[in-house]
């Protein structure tokens, strides 16, 4: 098996009443919905305030679209990318009331199996590069680095068979 590093499961942040908090950290203990497999939520749904929130976000968050390291991508991307950043739908599919419910519930899961992956070898690549120039890089990537190889260590240990195979530069 092979992961393609993308960060920890604990280090995703949220912005809750102004706050940046763990996603896990906002999970409440309510029980988590079945999955919706019919009458898929349709633009026109959305109305009202929710419409008005989710249109306000759109209109300023397109500017920001190609911002670093987006700005690298070819043109033809980043004129996409605008477009949707600047769609009611790109914004409403991001929004999971029990997002945190389902990561505490994965990681719950995940933590009780000592070597989740069981026999399956293991490899893990990481990008060992920054996402932003400067102190704000320098920041971000410090922070990436410690949630990094806390996620590391968590994996390496994963899989019985490819503790070895496990590498990581930092």
């Amino acid at each position: 098996m092979v992961l393609v590093e993308s960060g920890h499961e604990r280090g995703v942040a949220v912005l809750r009443n102004g706050q940046m908090v763990c996603l896990v950290e906002t999970a409440t203990g309510r029980p988590i919905p079945a999955v919706k497999t019919s009458n898929p939520l349709r633009e026109s749904d959305i109305t009202g305030n929710i419409r008005s929130q989710i249109e306000a976000a759109a209109q300023q968050m397109a500017p920001h679209a190609t911002e670093p390291p987006y700005d690298k991508l070819p043109a033809d991307v980043q004129r996409m990318r605008v477009w949707s950043f600047s769609q009611i739908k790109h914004w409403a599919t991001n929004d999971n009331p029990f997002e945190g419910e389902e990561l505490a519930a994965l990681l719950a899961q995940q933590g009780k199996k000592k070597h989740p992956f069981g026999d399956l070898p293991l490899i893990v690549l990481s990008r060992g590069m920054r996402e932003h120039e400067g102190a704000k890089g320098q920041s971000t990537e410090d922070e990436h680095n410690k949630t990094r190889r806390s996620w590391w260590l968590y994996r390496a240990s994963a899989s019985r068979s490819s503790p070895a195979a496990a590498a990581m530069r930092f």
